[in-house]
């Protein structure tokens, strides 16, 4: 029979039917039984195959005769409400596997699980391997192909997942120390008189998100990806947002190159933020909403982490009244100096344990997530641009994005995330103090601005060195 329909576009289509072989349902096989009962066999094939070459009718005689062998079996299957079914397979039949190996495998499996150990196809073929050679039974009938391990997980209700969460610890731990936490916090946050907490954690941002899947021509061996050349690269961001869904600027750190020059490198670092001053000049422009710097390896140290405090916490009013603020076992944060300035802005530093900031940390808990959502989005709009305005007659070039676009990326994707986003994330960590009252201010000693000048001339100081 010719295709007809809509034409085919893509690739080169699946082969067309030719339809030299029909199965029936047992519901037809019954109707045909039936009419067969009260008529001869050339009157069924008359009336039910109507049009049928004289070549062709021995054939369907011989079908006739076969279905009539195995009434007892169509009329079982109608009667069961399997009338639509067109083959009856007996369980077991296309598992060469023996039952009480596959059993075995079903416990090996979900005893592996329930540790947390990683099952994969590889793995599950192996072992089926395994068991069917120990059944005895001849070598080489069982390969546990890929259709054999596709009905065995639909048999036993298993599926191929993917990971959601990685690490030593295991969920049941990982709800103990959540508890344990939360009531530090809690007790803290009774201790200090207050009914907010913050929270600051620094992820890293991609210049680009190229996708590891890709829609193409099937069988192919290769499947190659362009990218821009950027794909490695990344600059890392600094985000902070309080129990009450406030969100406040976001320090970014780009990798750059420092001067040869010691007096140009000390001025770059102290009055640019580590850039040079031409790429100073269009940086700073883009400073609204975000904090920019730059440094040789484009990650955090000591001296950024106290610019950072600084900025968020030595302008606040009410200096006087202590701040909770938790962040993870990242060693710069806990660094004398880092300390001192912490103590000196009355911020009180509390430490996630490490292994447990995916349910403990509010800002890996609900806020990575959206936020790197939103960053691939864009990423695949500023493609698609692209892709619009390309020529058509020539090769595709594909340009990786500015600075420029990826701080503005940034900007975007941290006020796409709501107030009940960051809510949530305290919310998800067992972190609000919902019966709590803020506390009257209670005069205490100012903050030492002298020592506090100090620590941070003295941050300054390193950075001019290139630490």
């Amino acid at each position: 029979m010719p295709h007809t329909g809509r034409k085919r576009t893509t690739a080169n289509g699946s082969k067309p039917k030719t339809y030299i072989r029909l199965a029936v349902s047992y519901r037809f096989k019954l109707r045909v039984l039936r009419f067969l009962d009260g008529h001869s066999m050339e009157k069924t094939i008359e009336r039910l195959y109507p049009g049928l070459l004289r070549a062709h009718v021995r054939s369907k005689k011989r079908l006739c005769y076969s279905w009539k062998a195995s009434r007892e079996l169509i009329e079982a299957k109608c009667a069961a409400g399997l009338g639509r079914h067109r083959r009856h397979r007996s369980h077991g039949m296309g598992a060469t596997l023996p039952t009480a190996a596959e059993e075995h495998l079903v416990r090996w499996v979900n005893h592996l699980r329930a540790d947390g150990v990683p099952v994969t196809r590889l793995m599950l073929k192996l072992q089926s391997r395994d068991l069917y050679a120990a059944t005895g039974l001849p070598r080489g009938a069982f390969t546990a192909s890929r259709s054999w391990r596709k009905h065995f997980l639909r048999r036993h209700k298993l599926a191929i997942r993917r990971r959601t969460r990685e690490g030593q610890t295991t969920p049941q731990d990982a709800s103990e120390k959540l508890v344990e936490i939360s009531r530090q916090v809690q007790a803290k946050m009774e201790e200090l008189n207050i009914t907010k907490v913050y929270n600051a954690d620094q992820t890293g941002v991609n210049y680009e998100y190229v996708p590891t899947s890709t829609v193409n021509r099937r069988g192919a061996k290769t499947v190659w990806v362009k990218c821009a050349g950027k794909s490695k690269e990344r600059v890392t961001a600094m985000l902070l947002g309080d129990s009450n869904g406030n969100k406040t600027d976001p320090f970014l750190v780009f990798k750059t190159r420092l001067s040869k020059v010691a007096e140009t490198a000390r001025a770059n670092l102290v009055f640019r933020h580590g850039f040079g001053r031409q790429l100073w000049d269009d940086l700073q422009n883009l400073e609204v909403g975000v904090q920019i710097y730059g440094n040789r390896a484009g990650w955090w140290n000591s001296e950024l982490l106290i610019e950072f405090l600084c900025y968020h916490f030595g302008r606040r009013e009410n200096m006087h009244k202590p701040v909770l603020l938790l962040w993870d076992e990242f060693s710069g944060h806990w660094r004398q100096e880092v300390l001192i300035c912490a103590r000196l802005l009355n911020v009180e530093l509390m430490r996630v344990p490490p292994g447990y900031t995916s349910v403990c940390q509010p800002a890996d808990v609900a806020w990575n997530r959206p936020l790197k959502e939103h960053l691939h989005k864009q990423w695949i709009e500023f493609l698609l641009g692209q892709v619009r305005t390309a020529n058509g007659g020539a090769p595709f070039k594909m340009a990786p994005p500015a600075r420029s676009d990826v701080i503005q990326w940034i900007k975007n994707a941290w006020a796409s995330l709501s107030t009940s986003t960051i809510i949530g994330g305290y919310k998800k960590a067992k972190l609000l103090q919902a019966d709590l009252r803020e506390a009257e201010d209670q005069p205490s000693s100012e903050p030492n601005w002298g020592e506090l000048i100090r620590v941070r001339a003295d941050a300054d100081n390193r950075l001019s060195q290139g630490h």
